[in-house]
């Protein structure tokens, strides 16, 4: 049953929740699923809201030329939901860009994958016209490559996200939840609390007192830790976007060096923020001090931003983890279930590439979203050693993962691991890597990759619940690793960004693999898996969603509630 009073209203662009709904990209959907997960465990009076994307993010595929090439394929579909939601029988209606748009708003029951209650607002309904249906179909809409139009693509998101905030608070109030909290999951969910400033002037108050009584219900994370990540928009746009001219202030008041700024205004509606880890509260504060500079305040003190806190991401233990490995409490036990989904990940390899891989050799998975920073290829920038390692059987290497259909960089990168692919018998590269592959991968996994540039990586989870799944780490100093035990994973490279970043953590990842990784899996299986039982442990009793949720309540909500009496994690 729901709770409706009292309740966290999490408003978030994408979630993660199952396969087959497609709301989802990466992280930011995988941590919102973790939070649904979590709270409907723990009985927590919590709602998510988000949008119903009719084309979902994409389908990668691979396409195969009469050469031979395989290369990435991007691929949308169209799909339909009815049978997975149900109908609430509510529409809400937002006005944009001078227009009414309607949403329909369908309801994911918790009892239909045990999580706390989503709400999806759907703008592809009839009366609707074509454009708005349009900017409904994909989640963070982009154009290709060859028409790609800048300004016609910001028009699209922040139609979105004012879709979204507007709608969600909305449709919160017609299906009688009472919320306590709203929690603002990224810049994208920022205009639920323009909503909310919104009714409380259109209830009596000024604009100042507004948003300060804005400010007690809404709460902000942050995920992005460079300023280049946080989206701006020019204000003409937003004006003729949001075409509200009660609000006019609170566009002007987040205007800042001539550009709206989306988090800036998040971090001055909100009365608590955090980020994702320790080391992202320290870069986040520096890098939004200035917000607190006297030209900012002096003519309206209504800006003064949240001090950043933070909640280290967890991972949903109950939707990741194999029960087999829930029951392994020794690393002989650990093994047994260890082989037994090798084998299973193993079987896939032959099925979908043809190629046989051996049991008794190591198997290394890189498989998250393709993002420049989080550099897929640093394992190849030693080409030379890289390939003596496959062809002599020391390694085995997984990659799988997704850019973003407009990122020809990183496209470039998928299929330049592709090819490679097609010239090594131990090396596989997987299209579609949705959850299901991600779950496959992480329990059949010896090692798990993660390579990103430090500092640049928020928090990632994906390590936690490759851990949770009998997979040691091999992993840069930076995000939640950074407080972990080093005991339990393979640690290498820089922790702070310098011109020869790339070069220095590239000899550092096959030195960490040659002198630690393959002597202690080759040579001593047993403290292999007793060092991967510890990670297992670690893993589930320190970064699982249930003690994430359980920070929020503790660092974030209840001091919200309790007029700021704010504790320091």
């Amino acid at each position: 049953m729901s709770h409706r009073k009292n309740v966290v209203a999490f408003i978030t662009p994408e979630i993660a929740i199952h396969e087959s709904l497609h709301t989802y990209s990466g992280g930011l959907g995988v941590i919102g699923g973790s939070m649904i997960g979590a709270a409907h465990r723990m009985k927590f009076p919590f709602v998510a809201v988000s949008l119903l994307y009719r084309e979902g993010y994409y389908d990668q595929g691979i396409a195969l030329f009469p050469d031979g090439r395989r290369e990435m394929k991007i691929e949308y579909i169209s799909r339909h939901y009815p049978d997975i939601l149900e109908d609430t029988g509510v529409t809400v209606h937002v006005p944009l860009a001078g227009s009414m748009v309607a949403a329909k708003v369908w309801r994911l029951p918790e009892s239909a994958f045990h999580t706390s209650e989503v709400l999806f607002l759907d703008v592809d309904i009839d009366g609707n016209d074509h454009l708005t249906r349009l900017n409904g179909m994909r989640l963070y809409p982009g154009l290709e490559a060859t028409d790609y139009d800048h300004e016609k693509n910001d028009r699209r998101t922040v139609a979105q996200w004012i879709v979204l905030g507007f709608g969600a608070v909305q449709a919160l109030e017609k299906l009688g939840y009472e919320v306590d909290t709203y929690h603002l999951n990224e810049g994208h969910s920022l205009y639920a609390a323009f909503s909310l400033v919104e009714r409380a002037i259109g209830n009596g108050m000024t604009i100042e007192d507004a948003i300060q009584h804005t400010k007690k219900r809404v709460v902000f994370t942050t995920h992005t830790p460079v300023q280049a990540g946080n989206r701006k928009y020019p204000r003409d746009l937003i004006e003729h976007m949001l075409a509200r001219p009660k609000l006019q202030r609170l566009i002007d008041r987040s205007v800042y060096d001539g550009y709206f700024d989306v988090t800036a205004a998040c971090l001055t509606l909100s009365g608590m923020a955090n980020a994702v880890s320790r080391k992202h509260r320290h870069s986040s504060n520096r890098m939004w001090h200035w917000l607190r500079d006297e030209r900012w305040l002096k003519d309206d003190p209504t800006r003064s931003p949240a001090e950043i806190k933070y909640v280290t991401n967890g991972s949903d233990q109950s939707f990741w983890q194999d029960e087999l490995y829930r029951h392994a409490k020794k690393p002989s036990e650990l093994r047994e279930v260890k082989r037994v989904w090798k084998y299973k990940l193993l079987e896939f390899v032959r099925s979908q590439t043809g190629k046989e891989w051996r049991d008794d050799v190591i198997t290394l998975v890189w498989a998250r979203r393709f993002a420049g920073y989080k550099r897929p290829k640093l394992l190849v920038t030693d080409l030379e050693w890289f390939a003596k390692r496959l062809e002599e059987g020391a390694i085995q290497v997984i990659y799988a993962g997704k850019p973003h259909p407009d990122d020809q960089t990183m496209i470039r990168e998928w299929n330049d691991l592709c090819h490679l692919s097609q010239r090594y018998l131990n090396l596989a590269v997987f299209p579609g890597y949705e959850l299901d592959l991600s779950k496959l991968l992480k329990r059949g996994a010896d090692c798990w990759l993660n390579t990103p540039a430090a500092p640049l990586e928020a928090s990632g989870t994906s390590g936690q619940s490759a851990a949770m799944n009998g997979a040691i780490n091999i992993s840069t100093p930076d995000g939640w690793y950074l407080e972990a035990d080093p005991a339990n994973y393979f640690g290498f490279g820089l922790t702070e960004a310098r011109p020869d970043q790339d070069v220095l953590d590239g000899i550092a990842l096959p030195s960490a693999i040659d002198q630690r990784v393959l002597p202690l899996y080759y040579d001593d299986k047993v403290r292999w898996y007793e060092m991967a039982l510890d990670a297992k442990d670690e893993a589930e009793d320190r970064w699982s969603s249930i003690r994430m949720l359980g920070d929020y309540e503790k660092y974030v909500y209840g001091p919200l509630r309790s007029s700021f009496v704010v504790i320091d994690p």
